[in-house]
């Protein structure tokens, strides 16, 4: 079977990343990679089209509505979140980049959200893993 990882995490050196299509792949991120292999991993994603914006809390809803928006109805949406989290009263949040616990619920993503936001997808096959 063909490895579908892209080869710089093989052997280091730039290739195309054949496991997705680059054009869809949108990366909300907070502060830029300090580590060397980190940064030429993100700039190998971005000249193969991925798109990168920052990780606010409008950042992050604008990403997943256009994300859910342009997932076809043969199409396939992975939403992947690795942010902290926290629980208040039940709910459980996804923080954003601009998150403060004294106004959760307009700084902080509820995970409630996010699984309503992709049941709207047309796409039938629809994963959401978040990892808060």
């Amino acid at each position: 079977m063909r490895s579908t990882m892209p080869s710089t995490w093989h052997t280091g050196s730039p290739s195309a990343y054949s496991w997705s299509i680059p054009h869809r792949v949108l990366l909300a991120l907070s502060g830029k990679p300090v580590k060397e292999e980190s940064k030429q991993r993100l700039a190998d994603l971005v000249q193969t089209g991925a798109r990168v914006r920052d990780a606010t809390s409008t950042g992050l809803r604008e990403a997943l509505v256009r994300q859910v928006d342009a997932a076809g109805k043969d199409g396939l949406l992975v939403v992947s979140f690795a942010p902290h989290g926290f629980t208040d009263r039940n709910v459980q949040y996804l923080m954003a980049e601009n998150s403060r616990l004294s106004i959760l619920s307009r700084t902080a993503i509820s995970a409630q959200e996010v699984f309503a936001s992709a049941e709207r997808a047309q796409a039938v096959r629809r994963l959401v893993l978040p990892d808060a």
